[in-house]
């Protein structure tokens, strides 16, 4: 397995959005990542490949194009497929801000998405993540692009949590 990560752990903590690490993982089968009651937020964009994530209530399979959100003081559990591993970009971060502006757009009980679209924003994490300035600065422009992040998942149908199967039956059976 080989990743490139940028950490900024023990610069300025006590922000309201504080990065404190992001990067690319290239997984291989043996990929596995558990947390008991995380200190952190973990939002993570599928580039290829494929992998089971267990958060709190929630166990989904996550595959290319697809976004995931795990909450901060949670119990956290993903894994690369053995076939198929991950290729990965991803955050790690906390903060009250963050927990604000997830709150407030309803994504406190939602952790799986499917928004292809939105590799550009991950992208430009990663851009953010190596510029110079420290780790104000960079967490700064990244509640930027996170916020926006945040924003087309809010309004997105297409996650497991959007639409409960109960109203997906009534809407099929309504039309």
């Amino acid at each position: 397995m080989k990743e490139d990560i940028v950490s900024f752990v023990g610069e300025d903590e006590g922000l309201p959005f504080f990065v404190s690490m992001c990067g690319i993982s290239y997984c291989d089968g043996s990929y596995r990542i558990e947390r008991i009651n995380s200190e952190t937020c973990v939002m993570e964009y599928i580039v290829s490949g494929s992998g089971t994530v267990h958060e709190g209530k929630n166990s989904f399979i996550a595959s290319g194009g697809d976004i995931y959100y795990l909450k901060k003081g949670r119990d956290h559990l993903y894994y690369s497929d053995a076939d198929e591993p991950w290729t990965k970009m991803w955050i790690n971060f906390e903060g009250e801000l963050a927990k604000s502006i997830t709150e407030c757009y309803g994504l406190s009980d939602r952790a799986h998405f499917r928004a292809p679209e939105l590799k550009k924003y991950f992208s430009e994490i990663i851009d953010i993540s190596r510029s110079a300035g420290g780790a104000r600065i960079i967490s700064e422009k990244i509640a930027v692009v996170f916020l926006k992040i945040v924003q087309h998942l809010a309004g997105n149908e297409n996650s497991d949590a959007a639409v409960s199967p109960v109203a997906r039956g009534i809407k099929e059976y309504i039309d």
